[in-house]
């Protein structure tokens, strides 16, 4: 299934510029499959300029609880994309986890890759929104982002945990401050091959 969420996104869509209709038809896809999944995403606006908008798509935990763990993935083209694979894996551990726990306590969101429009603007737009929703929520979750990669690694404040749940991988050190940091909020990177990464965190997550 993550391949072929992959495919969709390398065929369909293979290029999601802020704002574009593409990156709409990227948003539109996710919302789709988050809902199938069980969730009741929403889409939420990110100003990136006059009169053009991207979006985040936010699903929070089916359960009604409060959002312990988030997991994010950058779905754009733009400077820092995940890349199809990473959007792919996101999918398919929404759904499984959902199989596996519907209790569970975790969030899953899409970050519109919505470039800096200013050299003092560090990060992508569509993660400085998704911290002032956060802000707005009163929610302090552990935040798990998904990059792709040839082999399993994390980083970050729960990088140990993870690779430890997995049973493979190299914890890699020394990760460089963020957003996520900058507002105290726990974050883990984890990279790797998208089936890899997927298992490992259902593993982490479903525990």
């Amino acid at each position: 299934m993550v391949e072929a969420h992959a495919r969709q996104f390398d065929t369909d869509v293979p290029e999601r510029d802020p704002g574009s209709q593409e990156e709409l038809a990227a948003a539109s896809y996710i919302l789709g499959h988050l809902q199938q999944a069980g969730y009741v995403p929403l889409l939420d606006s990110v100003p990136v300029g006059d009169l053009v908008e991207s979006t985040n798509v936010v699903a929070l935990p089916v359960s009604g609880d409060e959002a312990e763990t988030l997991v994010a993935v950058a779905y754009g083209t733009t400077g820092t994309g995940s890349g199809s694979e990473a959007i792919g894996a996101f999918l398919e551990l929404a759904r499984a986890l959902n199989v596996l726990d519907p209790g569970h306590s975790v969030a899953f969101v899409a970050i519109a890759d919505a470039g800096q429009v200013s050299p003092r603007l560090e990060g992508t737009l569509g993660t400085r929104r998704l911290l002032r929703y956060l802000a707005d929520q009163g929610l302090t979750p552990h935040v798990i982002t998904l990059e792709g990669a040839p082999q399993l690694s994390a980083s970050g404040s729960r990088a140990s945990e993870i690779i430890d749940s997995a049973g493979a991988g190299r914890v890699e050190e020394g990760m460089r401050e963020d957003l996520f940091a900058r507002v105290r909020l726990e974050h883990t990177d984890v990279a790797g091959p998208a089936a890899t990464v997927g298992a490992a965190l259902l593993e982490y997550l479903g525990d």
